[in-house]
């Protein structure tokens, strides 16, 4: 770090960087710091100037977003049921780990993908279903969608018979996307 720094303002360019510290009662604080070199007309540093403020408050909210961030993953992968979390287009930001193993797909193949072209295109007489005849693509338009008898195609291209339940997802602006969860109707039948 030090090393790097030195290197930086050695060869006459600012060096930008965070950095613990601690104070002289062991609390930890982080500061977000610039130091411009002042040059010889030759081009060597002669002088420098800091600043360095105060982010301690901003690196807390980073970490306490990722820790609930990690808690939200964690209990939605713990869940017995596929989970899929949608945005307004219809493309795939979440996709459990029960849902990746009842489907065949990994979150990343799926990741900012159209879901119902990928898992929902096609009826069980194998004739494309258009998205809007969809449940899943109507939760985004207004309202929860159940649908106890329906399948999904898994990544090999076979139907699995499931049932889901898809919602809007909403904050103060209104629809921003949907969450759905299903269950493999085979697994339940066997």
């Amino acid at each position: 770090f030090f090393a790097e720094m030195k290197r930086t303002l050695n060869g006459g360019r600012v060096w930008r960087g965070e950095m613990r510290c601690a104070k002289k009662n062991g609390e930890f604080f982080w500061l977000d710091q610039v130091v411009v070199p002042f040059l010889t007309p030759s081009g060597k540093p002669f002088q420098h100037i800091y600043i360095g403020v105060d982010v301690t408050h901003r690196t807390r909210e980073m970490e306490q977003l990722a820790a609930s961030r990690d808690f939200l993953a964690n209990a939605m992968n713990a869940m017995g049921e596929g989970v899929y979390i949608l945005d307004l287009q219809g493309r795939t930001q979440t996709f459990n780990r029960e849902a990746e193993r009842l489907l065949g797909w990994t979150e990343a193949e799926l990741l900012h993908s159209n879901l119902h072209d990928a898992i929902h295109n096609k009826r069980a007489d194998g004739t494309h279903f258009p998205s809007t005849d969809c449940a899943i693509h109507q939760s985004l338009l207004a309202r929860a969608y159940r649908v106890e008898m329906d399948h999904f195609v898994r990544k090999d291209g076979e139907l699995v018979p499931v049932s889901h339940v898809t919602t809007p997802l909403r904050d103060e602006s209104g629809i921003i996307g949907s969450v759905g969860v299903f269950q493999d109707l085979g697994q339940v039948w066997r």
